[in-house]
């Protein structure tokens, strides 16, 4: 059984220990939290539980917490099986606050569903296909215009405070989707409920960081608008070691400064381009996650760019590192990652 203490002192040693010592030059003692509109799982839920009563799919539930995992139909998960995957879940939102100093910036609001962080799993790729269609034919969600249909392509549709998958998906990794997804909607619901998406590096280098640190390995690769097949070919599970290596061989056409990683946009990007833009997440997470409240710079860092700031502009005010001496101290600690 996952031991949510060991856990938790993993987090905080990682937090600790992998921090990188960077000069501040934040002129920002404090940041006001601006809530601009607030969002609940309630349609996407209720359509989730309309679709399996309308097509006989008996819905179990687990968790009454903060973290809520569903299935619907044969998806051939055990009680305590879930019980894990929900346990990892609240221990991925443990690790938040603690990377950012405790400030209940990711918990929710209340104890009812519909804020809670809910996964949910439909039995085949058919009725997944059809819950889509559901989905998509009471506006709860859009069918994409201009690119691929991608939610299609790979079962695969979040929400607000929600994600929706397959059992053929789900079951293999699920340790992997629990830390990966749980982390995503938390740090997705902080920015959207003040009207702003959060930067790609963060959404995808953090929450790969979180993956890795929870599970040994990074297995999810997140895509926008096309598939990234040759991408996801060559993906190793340890992007670390990987990044690592590509450093040390040190082609010069396939490395990238930070801010030219920071602004990749997860198009057609190959496997030497994701772990870029994974470390570069780890990295400003590893050097800026100490300290609480007032102190913590990973906080400032999200709350800033939560409240509409440009993330490079943040990133410099705090750190005080130009783009070269930012890359420089990035790819320092990024060759002695394991």
């Amino acid at each position: 059984m996952f031991n949510k203490y060991t856990t938790v002192l993993a987090l905080c040693l990682c937090a600790c220990l992998s921090a990188v010592s960077l000069s501040a030059a934040d002129k920002k003692d404090d940041t006001e939290e601006v809530t601009t509109r607030q969002l609940t799982n309630q349609a996407y839920m209720a359509g989730y539980r309309q679709f399996a009563l309308g097509t006989g799919l008996k819905v179990a539930e687990y968790g009454k917490g903060p973290v809520r995992l569903f299935t619907a139909g044969k998806v051939g998960i055990t009680p305590e099986q879930a019980a894990e995957y929900v346990n990892i879940g609240e221990q991925v939102l443990m690790g938040l606050e603690l990377w950012t100093g405790k400030q209940d910036m990711f918990m929710p609001r209340t104890k009812s569903e519909a804020d809670a962080y809910c996964i949910a799993i439909v039995e085949s790729d058919a009725v997944f296909d059809k819950f889509l269609a559901f989905l998509r034919s009471r506006g709860t969600a859009k069918t994409p215009e201009g690119h691929d249909d991608l939610a299609k392509a790979y079962k695969t549709i979040g929400g607000p405070r929600c994600f929706f998958t397959t059992a053929k998906k789900f079951k293999p990794i699920a340790k992997n989707w629990m830390a990966n997804e749980i982390a995503t909607l938390a740090l997705g619901t902080y920015y959207y409920e003040r009207g702003n998406n959060m930067p790609i590096w963060l959404n995808v280098g953090v929450t790969t960081e979180m993956e890795r640190i929870m599970t040994g390995k990074t297995l999810i690769m997140k895509v926008s608008y096309q598939k990234n097949d040759d991408a996801i070919k060559d993906a190793t599970g340890n992007w670390a070691k990987d990044f690592s290596t590509l450093l040390k061989k040190g082609p010069a056409t396939e490395l990238y400064t930070a801010h030219q990683a920071m602004n990749m946009d997860l198009v057609g990007m190959s496997y030497n381009q994701y772990i870029q833009l994974w470390s570069i997440g780890s990295f400003i997470r590893a050097a800026t996650a100490k300290g609480s409240k007032k102190s913590n710079k990973f906080a400032k860092i999200i709350k800033r760019t939560a409240n509409g700031e440009v993330d490079i502009k943040v990133l410099v005010d705090i750190f005080g590192k130009s783009d070269k001496n930012l890359t420089n101290a990035w790819h320092s600690w990024a060759r002695k990652q394991k």
